[in-house]
């Protein structure tokens, strides 16, 4: 709950419960698709916005693509990909989660 109000200053004691309640858990056997699609009203009601699951998902990736020009280096050195962000990302988290395997 601290983090979601961290994150959401803004948000509800309700919303917040709602996010953890339904995120809280371990979701490793869902795809990315349906994470955001569950994942886009909770987030909407906590931004204040009406974005669609496929919204996150395209910024999302966008994201994930300036983060790799940026590890790559311009000339490229690197060949980072979407995989490896993942990687990272989850290997940052890991501490947090508890586990891995996160789709």
């Amino acid at each position: 709950m601290d983090d979601v109000s961290a994150a959401y200053p803004g948000a509800g004691p309700r919303a917040a419960a709602n996010l953890v309640k339904r995120f809280g858990s371990d979701y490793s056997g869902l795809k990315e698709k349906i994470i955001l699609e569950k994942a886009a009203p909770f987030l909407n009601a906590l931004e204040g916005t009406r974005l669609t699951a496929e919204s996150y998902r395209r910024t999302i990736n966008m994201l994930v693509r300036e983060m790799c020009v940026l590890l790559n280096g311009n000339p490229p050195a690197s060949s980072f990909d979407y995989d490896d962000i993942k990687i990272l990302v989850e290997d940052f988290f890991y501490p947090f989660l508890g586990r891995r395997g996160y789709k």
